[in-house]
């Protein structure tokens, strides 16, 4: 690494946009503090993730998410659907969350191609996680009391793997790489399909991350980077700004 290059300021930008998956990815020990954490002072992790939106509401203020700033756009993570797969049979509380699945692959692509136009060239697509429907169903109880008893679960295991086939395919057709967090999460950590296994030790309420779960996506995401994008690595990156003992 030349010496002059250590004095140039280098503004590197990490865009993450999605949901409350993202948006809580900020919390204690979560897999977006980690990304800040390791590409400390070698790009700026942009947090967009946005808690309950769907991609038909995204789309809409789209232009006000993604960045447009002067630097360079390293790279974006684009994660959706946990909130399109809510079933639209489900409680009135999540049902206007529902967004079809023809309708949310296209959705996708164009919030792909728009974070492709500003600059965004490296992006990494990630399908919505497996759903522990009996956490789940075990949340919609505390949230609603006795009421859930009849109803159907916002969101089942069965209905967000369509989504997640989704994903896949779109990254297939515009040949974007994807992380299926929907398979990967639960067998990276060999405990096969049962959910009483994974469920609990994963999500703390069938559908967000336990301090386990967020550390799984970290190791996820990073294994994803470094085999489809090896050059930014952040071992692969000079700092912002020279150390204090090189100046």
């Amino acid at each position: 690494m030349a010496t002059e290059a250590k004095h140039i300021f280098i503004n590197r930008q990490v865009l993450l946009l999605g949901d409350s998956l993202t948006q809580r990815g900020f919390e204690p020990n979560g897999w977006a503090a980690g990304l800040a954490d390791i590409f400390i002072r070698k790009a700026d992790i942009v947090n967009r993730g946005l808690s309950g939106y769907n991609t038909r509401w995204v789309l809409e203020i789209l232009d006000r998410l993604v960045p447009t700033q002067p630097g360079e756009k390293m790279l974006a993570v684009i994660w959706f659907g946990a909130n399109d797969a809510a079933r639209p049979d489900g409680p009135p509380h999540s049902t206007r969350q529902h967004v079809p699945v023809s309708e949310f692959k296209y959705n996708l692509s164009k919030i792909v191609a728009h974070t492709q136009a500003q600059g965004f060239k490296r992006i990494l697509l990630i399908t919505p996680p497996p759903i522990y429907n009996k956490g789940r169903k075990a949340h919609q109880y505390y949230r609603m009391g006795d009421e859930a008893k009849s109803m159907t679960l916002d969101r089942t295991d069965d209905f967000t793997s369509i989504y997640a086939e989704s994903v896949k395919s779109l990254g297939s057709e515009i040949q974007v790489p994807v992380l299926d967090l929907f398979q990967l999460l639960r067998q990276d950590l060999d405990l096969g399909m049962d959910e009483e296994l994974w469920g609990p030790k994963l999500l703390c309420d069938g559908l967000h991350f336990t301090e386990t779960g967020q550390k799984q996506v970290f190791k996820l995401v990073i294994d994803a980077l470094g085999t489809h994008f090896p050059e930014i690595m952040p071992e692969k990156l000079c700092p912002f700004l020279p150390l204090w003992d090189q100046r």
